[in-house]
């Protein structure tokens, strides 16, 4: 017999605390988790943390890079998208990332797009038949990490071109046509 094992949505809203939501959103309670490197060939030990924001495509132009390897454009005649993120090597020193372009998700109809101080989440944003603006959420990470204080009616401008860079990203991406 299958059995599923779950501590319901009031213990992952507890599991992610200070956090907002949980693991499945791009809230931060979903979207902030630690990652640990290891290489004392390469890494200094410190005993702080390295706060700067990353994400899981980040891994891989960082290991094309140690490993001096080329991505390939195309396999059995099939065009590759390109590897998206940044190399995550400067962080072995304590540097700062040289992140050009915003970070974006899209995970199970939810979004984010973080540029700088500025992060534009939704949940449920994302839908099968297109974005649903009313759901996007404006946040100042600096001032207000936990995502408690929504400023996308202060600032809809802001909250306005990074939805559009939102909606550039995920055509680029192939996240429409959902099935």
């Amino acid at each position: 017999a299958s059995r599923s094992v779950s501590y319901g949505t009031a213990w992952a809203n507890l599991s992610s605390t200070p956090y907002r939501m949980y693991k499945h959103y791009t809230h931060e309670g979903g979207a902030c988790t630690p990652f640990f490197m290891h290489w004392p060939a390469r890494i200094e030990a410190r005993s702080q943390w390295y706060r700067e924001p990353a994400q899981l495509i980040d891994v891989m132009p960082t290991l094309l890079e140690i490993a001096e390897a080329d991505y390939p454009q195309e396999y059995a005649g099939h065009e590759i998208l390109p590897p998206g993120g940044v190399t995550l090597s400067p962080s072995f020193s304590g540097e700062a990332l040289d992140r050009s372009a915003p970070i974006f998700i899209e995970h199970e109809n939810n979004a984010s797009v973080r540029d700088g101080k500025w992060k534009l989440v939704g949940r449920g944003v994302s839908r099968k038949k297109g974005v649903d603006p009313s759901r996007w959420e404006l946040y100042d990470m600096q001032a207000d990490g936990v995502e408690l204080n929504d400023l996308a009616s202060k600032h809809p401008g802001i909250a306005q071109d990074l939805a559009g860079q939102w909606l550039e990203w995920a055509k680029r991406s192939r996240v429409y046509p959902k099935r």
